[in-house]
């Protein structure tokens, strides 16, 4: 069975790991080709998938099944800048204002709970990636600064959706 003590989930792992990594596979191809924010009544289930998805590749990875740790490291790489593409298309006009600052979209807001579950979710996804980024090869080195860039980025649109205000004052290169 597999259990993580953040979420209230379980996977019963009597099936074979074929099986299980088939629905990681499943799992990771809905969350890079089929994720999205727009219709705000599923968020909670996306991300609910994004948490299912990582602790069952934590399962496999820890039974020396699915991928190694360098496979998930580009793999999570992958899931968040699709994550971060999507959250700026929903909740964020195409354009930067004046100030090249984010501009919420009038009609789509976050709740304080769903931004601050889906700020745990990502997390967990840049956890893994600092507790295992010493296993990359080196034609492999890239994800480094593309992490660090995914890093920035959501930094700026999980300030902007969790309190614009504040986002102003530490982006804003007038101020």
């Amino acid at each position: 069975m597999i259990h993580d003590e953040n979420y209230d989930f379980e996977i019963h792992t009597t099936r074979n790991s074929t099986e299980l990594e088939s629905l990681a596979f499943f799992l990771r191809n809905i969350l890079i080709y089929d994720i999205s924010f727009s219709n705000q009544e599923h968020f909670h289930e996306v991300v609910d998938i994004m948490n299912v998805y990582k602790s069952l590749q934590m399962s496999l990875l820890k039974d020396g099944k699915g991928q190694n740790s360098q496979g998930l490291i580009i793999e999570f790489s992958s899931i968040i800048q699709k994550t971060l593409k999507n959250l700026s298309v929903s909740f964020f006009l195409p354009e930067r204002g004046t100030r090249k600052l984010l501009i919420l979209k009038p009609e789509v807001a976050l709740s304080k709970q769903e931004t601050d579950y889906l700020n745990e979710t990502l997390q967990r996804f840049f956890q893994f990636y600092d507790s295992k980024k010493d296993v990359l090869s080196v034609r492999n080195q890239v994800y480094n600064s593309l992490y660090t860039k995914n890093k920035a980025e959501f930094d700026e649109i999980f300030l902007a959706l969790s309190n614009y205000n504040e986002y102003q004052l530490k982006y804003d290169p007038l101020k």
